[in-house]
């Protein structure tokens, strides 16, 4: 029994590097709508910029420790996810961001839900609760985001989606 307990706790720390590594490459993307004046405004620029002091802050020591355990290997991971992420074309850099970090988000909270019992640790639960808060403002403030397609029609659902798999197929803890 504990062996299996080990198992699920090992699968369950992967998803949280998964989704830890998801939430800080959406950094990348607030940054890059930050002095876009047709989607960062209103309630959405002040939930993106809590959320981001919040995420900077509570996810610094997870990397720092993900850096030092294998630096290599989490750039790696990082540069992989990113990459295949910019795939997806839209008409604006600055939509390509936003749509990009509403799938990103999303698929974060995707992984935390698919703990087996990590999830119910308070690390996720936090960052899954913070993040649905600024999900929700976004579909608010932006509800065509839900319907959005990418200039070769792959839907929103479908790069979330896609993102889900992406996870496991860079991060996939296979047994031993």
């Amino acid at each position: 029994m504990t062996e299996e307990k080990t198992k699920l706790n090992e699968q369950d720390l992967v998803k949280t590097v998964r989704s830890t590594i998801k939430v800080s490459s959406c950094l990348n993307d607030i940054d890059n709508l930050h002095d876009d004046k047709k989607y960062f405004k209103y309630q959405f620029r002040t939930s993106a910029n809590r959320w981001s002091r919040f995420v900077e802050t509570h996810t610094s020591t997870l990397m720092k420790s993900f850096t030092e355990e294998n630096g290599d290997a989490l750039i790696d991971v990082y540069t992989a996810f990113d990459k295949s992420c910019s795939q997806f074309k839209f008409k604006t850099e600055a939509r390509a961001s936003l749509i990009q970090l509403y799938c990103k988000l999303k698929s974060s909270i995707w992984d935390i839900e698919n703990m087996e019992k990590d999830g119910e640790e308070m690390y996720n639960q936090i960052l899954a609760h913070n993040t649905k808060v600024l999900v929700n403002q976004i579909e608010r403030q932006y509800p065509e985001i839900k319907n959005a397609k990418d200039l070769n029609g792959v839907s929103v659902t479908e790069i979330i989606d896609f993102l889900n798999g992406l996870g496991n197929d860079l991060m996939y803890k296979k047994e031993k």
